[in-house]
């Protein structure tokens, strides 16, 4: 099984020094938190730096799959919101300018992966425009159980 090429928009990849993140908190507080996160991301985070660091390599990675070449506004970083599931791969729900542009693009979807270990958090993000339906549920209900099983593009916990 071809997974995703058909379909692919584009393919990005992040990777954030915690202690950057964790500085650049600490600096700011509350302003670096409501320009770069929405406030649901806040929450989930509980203050932790590692999970913000993941979060804002998150947003970089969709960015550059998302391959905003002719964009000429700036990308609004709380536009890109990562939604924790139980038990699921992390989420992306685009908003905004972000999701405007992005349905320009033909952009019905992205796939995210996200690690983080004490020093560095690592985002990888894939912008889907299949226009078949059908196709797009069972590459997700592929990655889905590739997730469960510990296999796929989600390491399994430890």
């Amino acid at each position: 099984m071809t997974l995703l090429a058909p379909g692919i928009h584009g393919i990005g990849c992040d990777i954030v020094r915690v202690a950057r993140i964790a500085a650049v908190h600490e600096r700011h507080k509350e302003r670096f938190l409501g320009r770069a996160f929405h406030a649901d991301e806040v929450a989930d985070c509980e203050g932790r730096a590692e999970r913000l660091a993941a979060r804002w390599a998150a947003k970089e990675a969709v960015f550059k799959a998302l391959r905003f070449s002719s964009w000429v506004s700036r990308p609004r970083f709380p536009d890109v919101v990562v939604v924790r599931r139980e038990g699921r791969m992390p989420d992306v729900e685009l908003r905004g300018a972000t999701r405007e542009e992005a349905a320009k693009l033909g952009v019905h979807r992205v796939w995210l992966s996200l690690s983080h270990e004490a020093d560095a958090a690592l985002a990888f993000a894939v912008a889907w425009r299949g226009a078949d339906p059908e196709s797009f549920a069972a590459v997700h209900e592929h990655l889905h159980r590739a997730t469960l099983r510990g296999g796929g593009w989600v390491s399994p916990p430890r």
